[in-house]
């Protein structure tokens, strides 16, 4: 009986940390995609409404006090 409880608990760590890799990777994955687009709107005047669209499906996958960059701390102006 303990030894099947000793793997739930195992298992239920392994699956939480699996978890939270995958979050990592999809809030990178989202954070390139930002990037990508926000440099593409910049020649691409239509993109910009994409770009917007992708920050707010991001704004969400984005940990507590964490801030997206802005156009202007992207290209190094101030």
């Amino acid at each position: 009986m303990w030894l099947e409880s000793l793997c739930e608990k195992e298992l239920l760590m392994m699956l939480r940390q699996l978890t939270e890799k995958v979050e990592d990777t999809v809030i990178a994955a989202g954070s390139e995609v930002q990037t990508y687009a926000k440099t593409a709107a910049k020649r691409t005047p239509g993109l910009k409404g994409i770009v917007e669209q992708l920050g707010e499906a991001f704004k969400s996958a984005r940990p507590p006090g964490e801030e997206p960059e802005t156009a202007d701390e992207e290209s190094g102006s101030v």
